[in-house]
């Protein structure tokens, strides 16, 4: 415990498991020092076994809770609480569209059964895409560079065969997607932009590659 305080006093993101012992140690540790966690991100890695009072703690500390993808994470969505979704590797595999079929999984079963709306659905995929990207890119302190494509940030992104924020792509065929194009700091270094484009735009393909170039670099 003298550890964990000392890391948040030094300013250090403190990182730990998922027994109910450590999340006790950790609920402890940061007793009081409410403004230090909010200032260092920390965050509950693979967040099981939690009480609601538990809940309740990493609340009002705005520490964050980082979930594998099965994890249900609407209990910490419904308190407030920023969520990271990870692959929880080597548990599960790498695969970020897995990673998102995955996630999107908790929330689908109500669209089978004609309980939500289309907009709740695609708002729902659209809070999955979030997490596994400026919540992450946040969580690590690199949301001035990375987790969205915005002036002066790293142009990191993929080009992919289908909508998949679109509640009519099926779940079941999410992993299944293609990825056409792979662009990373502004460099294609899979497929081609033009060719991904030319089906509907060459001339706007072009115009994006040239847009693309003068983005910020690795």
């Amino acid at each position: 415990m003298g550890s964990i305080k000392k890391c948040v006093k030094e300013g250090w993101t403190v990182v730990f498991d998922r027994d109910n012992e450590t999340n006790e140690i950790m609920m402890s540790a940061i007793e009081g020092r409410y403004n230090q966690v909010s200032q260092h991100r920390i965050r509950f890695d693979n967040a099981r076994n939690l009480t609601a009072e538990d809940i309740h703690h990493i609340r009002d500390t705005n520490a964050i809770a980082c979930l594998p993808s099965e994890i249900d994470g609407r209990i910490f969505r419904s308190n407030g609480i920023k969520v990271i979704l990870g692959s929880d590797t080597p548990v599960n595999g790498l695969n970020p569209l897995r990673i998102f079929q995955s996630g999107v999984s908790n929330n689908e079963g109500e669209h089978a059964k004609g309980k939500a709306r289309r907009e709740d659905l695609e708002r729902h995929r659209i809070q999955i895409l979030r997490e596994m990207t400026m919540n992450a890119a946040f969580a690590t302190f690199s949301d001035a560079e990375l987790g969205s494509l915005e002036p002066g940030k790293y142009a990191d992104f993929v080009l992919i065969s289908q909508n998949i924020l679109d509640p009519c792509v099926s779940l079941s065929s999410i992993a299944n997607t293609r990825v056409l194009g792979t662009v990373i700091g502004g460099r294609v270094v899979y497929g081609s932009l033009v060719d991904c484009f030319s089906r509907a735009d060459g001339m706007l393909a072009r115009q994006y590659v040239e847009e693309f170039r003068s983005v910020k670099l690795y």
